[in-house]
């Protein structure tokens, strides 16, 4: 039985929902006021934090808000200096007449408090606010917007309000420069009277959304479950009501299309996973050419129409290729895995920055000594809200873990989110200075050697930070909730130390947040065969805006390869060392990171990340 998900009582239904446009759509995380009628808060739970005067009790079923979006614009002049966007949108000025009068009201984070935003949105005649984070805070759900006691505006704001990450805001005010943006917020259960909804905490997706092409040969090697939870939210019973799960394969045929009839009590659940009284089929193809599969799971009332249908739909993907193995989405075209959020643990509870966060991604397979990984990619960044804060000068460590008690780790630790347990020596380990004065980079962390993998061993593909207040990319497309519970298996766990206090959580942020890290591996019958002598050499100027030269103690011909972050090269060609030197122009391409890649006549082998300005 599958735990966890959206307990089901009315006072927990609260949900902020994308209604349209299809982009748009889905559950969002949000903040709330603390109290002041939000549901699980208690009047007195946070004392000080108390003061706002919100109308609405969305304790109370069917109690909700749906309506357009406006972005807020209060007519200040000028541009945020971190943030790069408007002042006006920060609606930290009354704005005139009554511009967002029946709307949801946007305004972004920064210069003035919540209480005030709200309160000059709310006099222009908005029935809500959200507020846009200035941040991706993966603890965003619990840190509230508190009113405090000695604010006295803090009573006169009748409205709801809630706080979204800059991500998903950003997202929403780009779609609403297309058109109209409906978004929902409130209590669901009642609401409508045929509500059938996909909780998108309890659905199972693929377990690896970049499949390696030698682990997927046939359908016995590479196949996973299906399943889901279905709530009635609405006021009237469903019968005969169709899910529908289908695969597509790169070319847009089902390959699996798969019904299940279900009949459902207003305020009931139904669970359909393996071993259930209702369960789809395994998947698994034959063959698996290479490219982008999609998996949809679908939910249709018999004869009726759903009263909300913006959660009927679920869909996951995931990419058959020949380079990357990842927890997370890639791209079907680059193979870079989809960052969604730079995230990082909030703030220790006594102050100031943990001595050391390790971010890790776990992965094993029944044939994964096909592979040798190379290393992986992972995008890095700091706070654009530091106006001082850059990468340059900054360090990780980017490793790969042989995890020799997972198993009994999960078993002993499976209800609980924090465990205890110590990593052996890393099987493959870099060590990355960053050089650039900027935000946010997309780093290729390549192994000295590459590392053969074992069958049905568990691995962690880690990057640690001691103490620099880095932010790593996570994808928040996936949810592993499901799939991690059936697998009986940590994905995405992640350590914190503070002062002498080792910390793991094996859900890391949460099941929804997943690392987006591209682990790049090879045929490992390749390896077995080469000369794995590695030159150490040092490649100068770096960055550079054209000519690289490389110092290498060895002299003669060698071939040359440049390869971008997702693994295509971009350069190839010969060159004569001379001196123990050799140089290559990069002119021609554009600024980024690249691998360049020295192989010799004699087998040897050296490699350098190089930065183009």
């Amino acid at each position: 039985m599958l735990m966890g998900g959206t307990a089901f009582f009315a006072s927990s239904q609260v949900v902020v929902v994308g209604v349209s446009p299809t982009a748009v759509q889905g559950n969002y995380t949000f903040a709330v006021q603390t109290d002041g009628g939000w549901p699980s808060y208690t009047v007195g739970q946070f004392p000080g934090s108390e003061n706002w005067g919100m109308a609405l009790d969305f304790s109370v079923v069917g109690t909700y808000i749906e309506d357009t979006l406006v972005l807020v614009n209060d007519g200040t002049a000028g541009t945020d200096p971190n943030l790069g966007n408007p002042l006006s949108q920060e609606g930290c000025n009354p704005t005139a007449g009554s511009p967002y009068a029946g709307k949801i009201a946007v305004v972004r984070r920064n210069t003035c408090s919540f209480v005030n935003k709200a309160l000059y949105a709310q006099n222009a005649g908005a029935i809500a606010v959200i507020v846009v984070d200035n941040i991706d805070d993966a603890n965003l759900a619990n840190n509230f917007m508190s009113a405090a006691d000695t604010d006295p505006n803090g009573p006169l704001v009748t409205i709801p309000v809630v706080r979204i990450s800059m991500s998903d805001g950003n997202h929403l005010i780009s779609q609403m420069a297309n058109g109209p943006v409906v978004m929902f917020i409130g209590n669901k259960t009642g609401a409508f009277q045929n509500d059938l909804s996909l909780n998108q905490d309890l659905i199972m997706t693929p377990p690896y959304h970049g499949v390696h092409s030698l682990l997927a040969q046939s359908g016995t090697e590479f196949n996973f479950d299906l399943g889901l939870r279905v709530y009635n939210f609405g006021g009237s019973n469903q019968s005969n009501a169709t899910l529908n799960a289908t695969v597509t394969n790169p070319s847009g045929t089902a390959v699996y299309d798969e019904d299940i009839t279900i009949s459902l009590n207003q305020g009931d659940s139904i669970d359909i996973f393996p071993g259930e009284a209702n369960a789809f089929p395994q998947f698994s193809l034959a063959t698996y050419p290479a490219g982008k599969y999609t998996v949809e799971y679908t939910i249709s009332l018999d004869g009726v129409a759903d009263d909300f249908e913006s959660d009927n739909t679920y869909t996951a993907t995931f990419v058959v290729n020949d380079s990357y193995l990842s927890r997370a989405r890639l791209d079907e075209t680059t193979l870079k895995p989809i960052t969604m959020s730079q995230v990082k643990p909030a703030a220790p509870t006594g102050g100031g920055s943990y001595s050391e966060v390790v971010y890790c991604s776990s992965f094993r397979n029944a044939n994964a000594s096909r592979l040798a990984v190379l290393g992986f990619n992972a995008t890095v960044s700091v706070d654009s809200v530091d106006a001082n804060s850059t990468l340059e000068g900054k360090f990780i460590f980017a490793e790969l873990y042989e995890w020799t008690n997972a198993d009994a780790v999960y078993a002993a630790n499976a209800a609980n989110t924090t465990l205890a347990y110590a990593l052996s020596s890393p099987l493959g380990t870099v060590d990355y200075s960053f050089e650039n004065d900027v935000l946010k980079e997309e780093v290729y962390f390549q192994f000295e050697n590459p590392v053969v993998l074992q069958d049905n061993v568990m691995y962690l593909a880690c990057i640690t930070d001691f103490g620099q207040d880095v932010n790593i990319g996570y994808d928040r497309g996936i949810n592993f909730n499901a799939t991690r519970q059936l697998l009986e298996e940590w994905i995405n766990p992640l350590k914190v130390v503070e002062g002498q206090t080792v910390t793991w959580y094996g859900s890391g942020f949460g099941p929804d947040l997943t690392p987006a890290f591209g682990i790049r591996a090879i045929d490992a019958t390749t390896v077995a065969v080469e000369n794995l002598l590695n030159l150490e050499g040092k490649a100068y100027p770096n960055p550079t805006d054209d000519v690289i030269t490389m110092n290498i103690p060895l002299d003669g011909k060698a071939t040359i390869s440049v390869t971008d972050l997702s693994g295509r090269t971009v350069v190839n060609r010969e060159v004569t060392f001379m001196g123990n030197q050799a140089s290559i122009d990069l002119a021609e391409l554009q600024s980024g990171m690249y691998v360049i890649n020295v192989a010799y006549d004699n087998g040897s082998k050296s490699a350098f990340n190089v930065v183009k300005k």
